[in-house]
């Protein structure tokens, strides 16, 4: 058995166990519990949410493998110190319900946080920042959310250069030149920039191939810059990724079309002036403070609402940082008091609630064929260990 086989065994007993508990939990040979896309399907939405933490339990427990799997082939090669930030590892978090973010999120806190933290746009400035009021408020705000996983990478950062070039070079292989000389601006896994990354090489490559064959050179959907090419896909893709975010807020936007008007108009009244919704139903709430809190600045000195979709700065805006929090948190609390008084957050919160709901139903089908998928993968995963 090899490092890697020794290492992996207790993470693959882990993977058969989430195999079993997701037939136990979403349907299967004995028991009562709807089968996937029967006519007992999931319609609810709990059901769904707990289908989709499953799935990305079983993305971590992948991503796992993968990571093993190179760190592996880079130590059989000698290398024993590694980028954490390429061999990283992550825990999947359960989410307690389906949809947990909103178009309205930004711009529209609760009313409690709105008194006493506004939107929180201060927390970020140079005056605020790593205070302890501002620490303050990311923890009673964002909570878990703030949370980033910690990496300590000081091992690699210590290594000298030409080290850690040669590790790059035996994790991506023949690959790593052409990433060095820029590879028509792309990045080796093919982001939304111009042109098309090279294949994978090296030790990334055997991964790929001994966890899922040959990788597959396809065509890439054009990105924001319009500009095509393609790119390497490897693996069950999980049907989430293909997900038409544009129509979904497309649909909002015509559900919350009188809820949008109706939030507007008591801007205006209440004299905080006149937004623009954007394409995805948000406001920018955020440039908008950013322009605040930077107002002399020559950076922003050119800055007009017209250009941001915002109100003009009031003539009396206060000069100091004191002042200037003051306002955010006095106009924070006027967004609430009108989403609440013209039903806006109800009505927004229903419409786009209906339409993830409507979403993820129409992918329920797609989603356990894909769980089903990585669930073989771990099967494959246990019979690396066991040959």
């Amino acid at each position: 058995m090899t490092r890697w086989n020794r290492a992996l065994s207790a993470l693959v007993a882990v993977g058969a166990l989430a195999a079993t508990g997701a037939c136990t939990l979403f349907g299967g040979e004995g028991d009562d519990s709807p089968a996937p896309g029967g006519e007992d399907a999931i319609t609810d939405e709990a059901g769904l949410a707990e289908l989709i933490n499953e799935n990305n339990r079983l993305i971590a427990e992948v991503n796992d493998v993968e990571v093993r799997l190179e760190q592996d082939c880079l130590e059989d090669q000698g290398f024993h110190v590694h980028d954490r930030y390429k061999l990283f590892t992550w825990e999947a978090t359960d989410q307690g319900r389906l949809v947990v973010d909103y178009p309205y999120a930004d711009f529209l806190p609760d009313a409690d946080t709105a008194s006493e933290w506004g939107f929180g746009a201060w927390a970020g400035t140079d005056e605020a920042y790593g205070s302890a009021e501002a620490d303050e408020y990311y923890d009673a705000v964002l909570g878990e959310d703030n949370t980033e996983p910690e990496i300590d990478n000081s091992a690699w950062d210590a290594l000298p250069i030409e080290e850690q070039q040669d590790w790059s070079r035996a994790y991506y292989g023949d690959a790593y030149e052409q990433i060095q000389e820029g590879a028509d601006g792309m990045n080796p896994f093919g982001g939304e920039t111009a042109g098309s990354p090279p294949k994978p090489g090296g030790c990334q490559l055997e991964m790929i191939e001994a966890l899922y064959g040959e990788p597959e050179q396809v065509e890439r959907t054009e990105g924001d810059d319009g500009q095509g090419g393609t790119t390497w896909q490897w693996g069950p893709q999980n049907p989430l990724d293909a997900a038409d975010w544009d129509a979904m807020y497309d649909d909002y936007r015509t559900r919350a079309a009188d809820p949008e008007q109706s939030f507007s108009d008591c801007l205006f009244e209440h004299d905080l002036g006149e937004w623009e919704f954007d394409e995805s139903g948000r406001l920018p709430i955020w440039d908008y403070f950013t322009w605040v809190y930077n107002a002399e600045s020559p950076q922003f000195a050119e800055e007009t609402g017209e250009s941001l979709g915002t109100p003009p700065l009031p003539e009396d805006l206060p000069e100091d940082f004191d002042g200037r929090k003051a306002f955010e948190i006095e106009t924070a609390v006027g967004f609430t008091d009108c989403g609440e008084s013209t039903g806006f957050r109800e009505a927004a919160k229903a419409a786009w609630d209906g339409i993830q709901l409507d979403y993820y139903l129409s992918v329920e089908q797609e989603l356990f064929s894909y769980q089903e998928a990585m669930n073989d993968l771990l099967l494959k995963a246990q019979e690396l260990v066991d040959a």
